[in-house]
């Protein structure tokens, strides 16, 4: 084909073992024995028994490009991954993508737009997986030790009658296999003033299946949950790329950096009774909802009259109580980001540089973790507080949001 034909075929094997072991002990009365070399024993305090876990992961991939004449690019993928930590005859997971481009400058019929230095079209669909879970998910194991917690579930003590003893730790899961996306891409990559100016806009739609999900279980069975793939999800969005360069001389250049995404996140399914999946830090797993949806009591401040702490009974902010019991949560947000990016700015002065960067995300909820100290409304008076105690409720008719 003129020499225009360009093939490119790669393949390859990869295996990964991983050991985590840890252990964790304390002593008193070391004596101050500095001056030789090996200093005397504690005597120990507390100890936890050693723990290891390891997984590991092979994989057998390969590829292929082809490119005619710059212009029509083809790339096809294709993978198989065997992960450890899922159940047997489960393990394996094949995935595969295929991406194309078309380098639009280069057609003649372009020749006589001088204005961009380049265009590009591109787009790609394709598969892959996830398998970051536990080491032992769809095992049911077992626990020794004096005081261990299940893994996914209730205390499980090492001790019975006073003798050593195991106890169950996991529940196990024969089905547990991998988490599956299907991913779509469609871009815009383009050049213009000689590439002075620079863009890229691309959106894109991933599905998430077989989610990698604590399941809860009814407790009468010695578990509150299990390893289970179990529903999905979907996410969308926009990301956007643009570079600059306003000054450009023999020994100097300004360069204007900017990036942004938006995204949108919601669970499709859950598991066939369509309840809600518990997460951490008060996130919950609903319908419709983002995956990272905040559940809680709303705040309400302070009772004017008393300085009791109060709550809004429900969504509906129409009633308030000081009766912690009576409040019903409510989704009052996510920790997902609506919009993040950043900027960036570089001076160069012939062998010389300075930058600065910036970064920026809104819309989200942050998890304020420490905040039963700093914000304690008394308690732990020893230690530092945030100033927002200073406005406390401290007589009949203050308006605060903090309770007394």
């Amino acid at each position: 084909l003129d020499n225009k034909l360009d093939l490119n075929l790669l393949g390859g094997h990869e295996s990964q073992k991983a050991i985590n072991s840890n252990i964790v002990a304390g002593g008193t009365g070391v004596p101050l024995t500095t001056s030789v070399a090996f200093p005397s024993v504690s005597i120990p305090t507390a100890s936890t028994p050693i723990a290891q876990t390891e997984n590991s992961l092979e994989s057998y991939l390969s590829r292929a490009l082809l490119s005619y004449d710059n212009r029509y690019n083809l790339s096809l993928i294709l993978r198989a991954d065997g992960s450890s930590r899922f159940a047997n005859g489960r393990r394996w997971g094949t995935f595969w993508s295929v991406g194309g481009s078309w380098n639009i400058d280069r057609e003649k019929f372009f020749s006589s737009v001088k204005a961009f230095s380049y265009l590009k079209l591109r787009g790609s669909y394709g598969t892959s997986g996830n398998n970051t879970f536990g080491d032992y998910q769809a095992l049911p194991t077992y626990t020794f030790g004096a005081t261990t917690l299940a893994a996914n579930g209730l205390a499980a003590s090492g001790t019975y009658n006073g003798n050593p003893a195991s106890a169950p730790a996991n529940v196990g899961n024969p089905t547990l296999t991998w988490e599956k996306n299907q991913s779509f891409d469609l871009g815009l990559e383009a050049g213009i003033l000689k590439s002075r100016i620079t863009f890229d806009i691309g959106y894109y739609k991933r599905k998430t299946y077989d989610l990698l999900l604590n399941e809860p279980i009814s407790s009468t069975v010695g578990f509150q949950t299990f390893g289970n793939n179990v529903g999905s999800m979907e996410n969308k969005g926009l990301e956007v790329t643009a570079n600059f360069v306003p000054v450009q001389t023999k020994n100097f250049r300004w360069d204007i950096g900017f990036n942004a995404a938006w995204n949108r996140n919601r669970v499709l399914t859950l598991s066939a009774s369509g309840a809600d999946i518990l997460g951490t830090a008060n996130q919950i797993r609903r319908l419709g909802q983002d995956f990272q949806s905040i559940n809680t009591r709303i705040w309400a401040g302070a009772d004017p009259a008393t300085g009791n702490p109060l709550w809004y009974l429900d969504e509906t902010k129409s009633a308030t109580t000081s009766d912690f019991t009576k409040v019903t949560r409510s989704i009052v947000g996510s920790a997902s980001p609506k919009g993040f990016g950043g900027a960036n700015t570089t001076l160069h002065y012939k062998n010389f540089s300075a930058n600065a960067n910036f970064y920026f995300q809104y819309g989200n909820l942050l998890n304020a973790k420490w905040d039963f100290l700093y914000n304690s409304d008394g308690a732990w008076p020893n230690l530092n507080k945030n100033q927002t105690q200073l406005r406390r409720w401290q007589k009949p008719s203050n308006m605060t949001d903090v309770a007394r």
